[in-house]
């Protein structure tokens, strides 16, 4: 069942990621930018060669090699711990996704789609990036929070226990 999780949510999140930025090229690219909320938000076009945020510009096979590195250290997380607590699973479906969907704009065009524009904020970002953000912010919360002392917590424990038959695969 959980296998089935990751099948379904890696591939259906990192398609999401490429249809909003079909979209974003064909109809947001000719006009450069759309108000949303004025002063506040807006969505404007940027091709990114950079990493999240556009820090470390023209960097591409750089952070297409970290996509890949990244990916299989969580693979191989997820293979040897078989999360069972929904926010190490949530993070994982998270980050991976994100950055599949970033790692498909630098393989096939060279750089990134951004196109979220929280004027304030001062960067460009897109959905995959916040995929990886709120991915890593929930793995950093579950280790802070509910991750104690180098073991899964009692309740936790006890619900592995309890999948330990059903589960068998990631």
């Amino acid at each position: 069942m959980i296998k089935l999780l990751y099948i379904i949510l890696i591939p259906l999140l990192t398609v999401l990621d490429q249809l909003i930025k079909y979209f974003v090229t064909v109809y947001l690219k000719p006009v450069g930018y759309v108000t949303l909320i004025p002063g506040l938000l807006e969505l404007r076009y940027l091709e990114n060669s950079g990493a999240a945020f556009g820090i470390f510009q023209n960097m591409t096979w750089f952070f297409a090699l970290a996509t890949v590195i990244i990916t299989a250290l969580i693979l191989f997380y997820l293979i040897k711990n078989k999360p069972v607590h929904p926010l190490e699973r949530a993070s994982a479906i998270m980050i991976i996704a994100g950055g599949f969907g970033n790692l498909i704009d630098r393989l096939f065009i060279g750089y990134v789609i951004d196109y979220i524009n929280v004027i304030f904020f001062g960067y460009i970002f897109n959905f995959a990036d916040c995929l990886v953000v709120i991915g890593v912010s929930l793995f950093i919360f579950y280790t802070l929070f509910i991750f104690k002392d180098g073991k899964k917590n009692k309740s936790e424990n006890n619900s592995t226990e309890t999948n330990k038959e059903n589960d068998t695969n990631i």
